[in-house]
């Protein structure tokens, strides 16, 4: 029995040796710590230009919720998050095929989903690390230079919006890495993956925008909410496929609060939006299937 225990744990051992060297390589990185710089800046400095924004207004129209705040960091997150994904799925594979190392590490005794799984769990946790740790720490910011309050329902608004920011993320590491163990070259995989991403955020978004108005005309004062109803829902349709436009769909109720009546209820938001979540958690799975298939089946010369 013992002896069985024992096996059971050995590819588990295998995938956290992995996983743990590719995080410590990661901690000492001057990627990891760029990137964490860069996610605080932006978070410091959408904070700071908007408490001058709102410096401006009056008092009945100045937000009272940090959440009101971030909710206007939730479209320039989307835009930055994917890079997040993107730089530590790039390389995962073609890096080692590139040096000559991904055959000597082959030559031992590991399996192959070892290596992919290591590489995931650690890329998980270095991207769950930077995306909470901005998230959070920008917090304390915004709250000095509005002068706002928050609450436990304020917190776990910003925990799930972090959350889904991270399968967000994660959704086009699985990308990258596929494209990692289909191409040769990291400069080819990067550029595949930063092409896939101008195609969701930008030019797809342009051309489901032109269908609507040749699907619905362009509209008029009568019917302005009943057109843009429709437009919303068309909108959603011919990007049902982008993940960007799924995780919009869920981060905008997440950071939008009525009230203080108004508490977040997670059932509500999985129900009014399963095929958004689905999509957050399907897209991952579905390439980093694709990866296994593509890295257990290629020879590595």
């Amino acid at each position: 029995m013992e002896t069985i225990r024992r096996e059971k744990l050995q590819p588990m051992k295998r995938i956290l040796i992995i996983a743990r060297k590719e995080f410590s390589d990661a901690v000492i990185s001057k990627r990891l710590w760029l990137l964490i710089a860069l996610f605080l800046l932006f978070y410091v400095t959408m904070t700071f230009y908007l408490s001058v924004a709102y410096s401006i207004m009056s008092e009945e129209t100045r937000p009272t919720r940090i959440t009101q705040i971030f909710s206007s960091a939730g479209s320039s997150v989307s835009l930055i998050a994917p890079f997040l994904g993107i730089a530590f799925g790039y390389d995962a594979v073609s890096r080692e095929r590139e040096s000559g190392t991904l055959r000597i590490l082959l030559s031992r005794p590991v399996y192959r989903e070892d290596v992919v799984n290591g590489k995931i769990i650690a890329s998980l946790a270095i991207m769950g690390i930077t995306l909470f740790a901005s998230t959070f720490l920008t917090v304390p910011a915004t709250i000095f230079l509005h002068g706002i309050t928050i609450d436990l329902d304020d917190i776990a608004r910003l925990f799930l919006f972090s959350t889904f920011s991270l399968m967000f993320a994660f959704a086009y590491y699985a990308l990258s890495l596929f494209l990692s163990t289909l191409l040769n070259k990291s400069s080819l995989s990067l550029m595949a993956s930063i092409a896939l991403w101008a195609f969701f955020t930008i030019i797809m978004p342009i051309i489901s925008t032109m269908i609507a108005f040749m699907m619905l005309g362009f509209p008029s004062f009568a019917n302005a909410e009943d057109y843009f109803k429709k437009y919303s829902e068309l909108n959603y349709m011919i990007q049902i496929f982008s993940i960007n436009n799924h995780y919009n769909t869920l981060t905008g109720p997440v950071l939008t609060k009525g009230s203080k009546q108004d508490v977040l209820n997670l059932i509500k938001v999985f129900s009014q939006y399963p095929i958004s979540i689905m999509a957050l958690i399907l897209y991952p799975i579905i390439f980093m299937m694709l990866s296994y298939i593509m890295f257990t089946r290629r020879e590595e010369k």
